[in-house]
């Protein structure tokens, strides 16, 4: 398994362990949260620390921009407001979990964490609603190996509310958090809350970022939490 990369996300986007090569080109944007990385125009970050050293952020031939998403798939589109439009699912998520705050380039803060109760609560009260906790299945589709390996997935002994298998976990040299870290950013690897609960238990299933995983958490334990509305 690959380890987070050790760079700022905001300033190098889906690095997986290397500096990229320069040969491409990028739109300005914005100066950048904590002031320690300067974007220009031509596609090198300044570092104001080490202002001698112009780090490229985009490898040959892409088209970067900071708030373009470079999912290949053309999954998820940026919306000004600190949201992803899903084109699969035709939902729309919020770029940052509960208890973070969009800067307008990524989620400032780490995720915080609730029980089930607080989480539906946080909902509710959510601006430009309505939103909603999502669904196992919404949840299980955000996981993302980057290895391209995924275990097979794990029959249950009983159906549960539509459950009949669980996805498998990622495998390989994967990085993690094991979600789209351009739609997604300053994600947490811990489990996620699904509004899916468990029919006669008080739980409800997570998925967690770590390694794709899904699992049941009592209802009273704490969870994170992103929030999801249809479009």
């Amino acid at each position: 398994m690959l380890p987070k990369p050790t760079f700022r996300h905001i300033a190098f986007s889906r690095v997986a362990g290397a500096l990229l090569l320069a040969g491409s080109t990028f739109a300005a944007t914005p100066a950048l949260a904590d002031g320690r990385y300067v974007v220009r125009s031509d596609g090198t970050v300044i570092d104001t620390q080490i202002p001698d050293v112009p780090w490229m952020r985009c490898s040959t031939g892409q088209q970067c921009d900071m708030n373009t998403l470079q999912n290949p798939e053309g999954r998820f589109v940026a919306n000004a407001d600190g949201t992803v439009t899903d084109t699969e699912l035709n939902v729309t998520w919020m770029r940052c979990s509960a208890g973070q705050t969009w800067n307008g380039a990524s989620c400032d803060a780490l995720p915080a964490a609730y029980n089930f109760e607080e989480a539906q609560d946080i909902a509710r009260a959510a601006d430009n609603g309505p939103w909603r906790l999502p669904t196992l299945a919404e949840l299980q589709s955000l996981v993302h190996c980057s290895s391209g390996e995924r275990r097979a997935p794990r029959p249950m002994s009983m159906e549960f509310h539509g459950v009949s298998e669980l996805p498998g976990t990622c495998e390989g040299d994967y990085v993690y958090p094991t979600i789209d870290a351009d739609a997604f950013p300053n994600s947490g690897q811990a489990g996620y809350w699904s509004s899916t609960k468990h029919v006669r238990m008080s739980a409800a299933w997570e998925v967690g970022f770590g390694s794709g995983g899904t699992g049941m958490k009592n209802l009273t334990s704490s969870s994170h939490v992103r929030l999801v509305k249809d479009n």
